[in-house]
């Protein structure tokens, strides 16, 4: 199960690369204002950020007994890595709203399938 997640979570993490690479490439191509494209930028690295918190959290949980219903799981770190990544989820999508650039639409993205890989992790662990 701990593979799964790591791919789980590894998609909105290349998403995010991929957006990142992208922005990269057109940095100079289009004039925008600075406040935006700093916007995107903080949005890929809270994109990044959320992903991995919410990896390692699904992984501690795992780790500490990981039941779907909530009864056998150990009190843990997971708890408040869980926390800290569902508090990422708004904000990179406030910023990738307030960004320009298709970049944002990797972070868009990689926030969906973000929180795909969070509630699939424990549906698929009660099989």
């Amino acid at each position: 199960m701990y593979v799964v997640t790591v791919i789980l979570f590894l998609i909105p993490c290349l998403l995010i690369v991929v957006g990142w690479i992208s922005r990269i490439r057109r940095r100079n191509l289009v004039e925008v204002p600075q406040w935006r494209i700093h916007c995107v930028e903080s949005a890929f690295l809270a994109g990044i950020f959320g992903a991995l918190i919410g990896m390692t959290a699904n992984i501690l949980w795992l780790y500490d007994g990981g039941d779907p219903h909530g009864m056998g799981s150990a009190p843990g770190f997971w708890q408040q890595l869980r926390v800290a990544s569902l508090c990422t989820y708004p904000l990179t999508l406030v910023l990738a709203i307030l960004g320009k650039g298709k970049g944002r639409f990797f972070v868009l993205g990689a926030v969906a399938a973000t929180i795909l890989a969070d509630f699939l992790v424990p549906i698929l662990q009660m099989d």
